[in-house]
């Protein structure tokens, strides 16, 4: 399992340059977006927020429009959609509806049809985008690798972690950060 905490960097190349000899496997995904590894052993989390706190850099926050580009462009490039999920301030209610859209989008195969399809179902949501609230939890897809026939999960929650399964699909991962930007 590859796991990131996400950072946005401000001050450039500088910043960069002192992360990259911080931290070997560090990921650039934008000019100002990156991906720090961490795991429970040599590099905790805890550890990685204690490495970067007087860098001129901040924690990237996954707010519900974040998820929704990123749900869009997934949608758009036929990833499969495991779960988007709210935290339990949210009634179930709009779980439910939650639930129903996913299903819809993941059954259908054509591409224009499950945007349309996705743009109901944002529109169902829109009341969430207000106020850069942090109402969504996570969100769980499924990624063919483009090396193997198997499908790779990776979950982005809103704490701005990172995780998928296999190295095999990090060109499309860096792409689906990206299409935040």
């Amino acid at each position: 399992m590859l796991q990131f905490k996400l950072f946005k960097v401000y001050n450039g190349e500088s910043t960069l340059d002192k992360l990259d000899g911080k931290f070997s496997n560090m990921i650039r995904f934008s000019n100002n977006v990156i991906g720090i590894p961490y795991d429970y052993g040599i590099n905790g989390y805890r550890k990685v927020l204690e490495s970067v706190k007087d860098l001129p850099i901040k924690q990237y926050i996954m707010t519900p429009e974040k998820f929704f580009k990123v749900l869009n462009y997934s949608i758009e490039l036929g990833y499969h959609v495991n779960s988007l999920n709210f935290l339990e301030s949210v009634p179930p209610e709009h779980q439910e509806i939650i639930s129903h859209y996913k299903q819809q989008i993941n059954a259908e195969t054509d591409i224009s049809k499950k945007q349309l399809i996705a743009n109901k179902f944002f529109n169902e949501l829109d009341w969430i985008i207000t106020d850069e609230s942090i109402d969504i939890k996570d969100l769980s897809l499924r990624i063919k690798s483009d090396t193997t026939p198997v499908h790779v999960e990776v979950d982005i929650y809103n704490n701005g972690v990172l995780l998928f399964d296999n190295e095999s699909i990090k060109s499309q991962v860096i792409n689906l950060i990206k299409s935040i930007e």
